[in-house]
């Protein structure tokens, strides 16, 4: 069985990190990665019998990150179970948006953003509600329903501000908002991420290179650096006033 402390390590920025990187191989946009395993963020919960059961029976089951070719994947099912026998724990919280993850990256988008807003609607205290609304706008862009997805993540950025999902839904905002021929708002967007102190941030560094190929593709959104400052010419005057006479 999967130790507690193993399952800890893999904090959300550690798993925002892997995601990002194997973005390709796993097989989802910039924004999904940080929903797919999001919700093994773990927090303090309380130490009752059915948590402990609960967190034991999570545990237990196939990692979704750094897992043998050779192991059975994880299904959506097996998590949900843990939530339907667990319901009033947080590892049953988990559970949920784990499934729904799963589901997400099986490419069932539409029972994945079921699933996620199932959870915004019957977990409206969980601190992991950020997750599951991030996970509603990358089902609906991932089902084509564009306009539907930008509402969302506009929602996601004004609702959760200071959340570790809003860089990555920034930058899918903006990418989507490419697609729909708004290169200003994009602009903004990508802007504002690069003005991360992170010199190490990978949605600073792809917003940076999606900033440069905007500008090239509209060079006329370049910003236009401060013109130098020309002193006036001194004004001609003209004296009135008469030569002082010969002696």
């Amino acid at each position: 069985m999967q130790s507690e402390t193993t399952t800890e390590s893999w904090d959300l920025n550690t798993l925002l990190e892997w995601l990002y990187v194997n973005r390709v191989r796993v097989g989802v946009t910039s924004a999904a990665v940080a929903v797919i395993l999001a919700g093994v963020s773990l927090f303090t919960w309380k130490k009752t019998q059915d948590e402990v059961k609960a967190n034991a029976e999570l545990f237990a089951l196939p990692p979704l990150v750094g897992a043998n070719a050779k192991a059975a994947p994880a299904r959506a099912e097996d998590f949900q179970k843990v939530a339907q026998d667990f319901p009033d724990t947080r590892a049953a919280e988990r559970a949920e948006l784990l499934a729904a993850g799963i589901l997400f990256g099986d490419g069932k988008y539409a029972e994945a953003q079921k699933g996620f807003a199932k959870f915004l609607e019957q977990r409206e205290a969980s601190p992991l509600q950020a997750q599951a609304a991030i996970g509603v706008a990358a089902s609906l862009e991932a089902q084509g329903k564009t306009a539907e997805a930008i509402a969302k993540y506009q929602d996601v950025i004004s609702k959760y501000p200071g959340q570790n999902i809003i860089s990555p839904a920034k930058l899918t905002l903006a990418r989507l908002l490419e697609g729909q021929n708004k290169p200003e708002e994009a602009l903004k967007l990508y802007a504002d991420l690069t003005r991360s102190n992170n010199p190490y941030d990978p949605w600073s560094a792809e917003a940076g290179e999606r900033r440069e190929l905007l500008l090239q593709k509209y060079p006329n959104l370049k910003p236009v650096p401060p013109a130098m400052a020309v002193p006036p010419a001194p004004s001609a005057t003209i004296s009135t006033s008469q030569p002082p006479a010969k002696p």
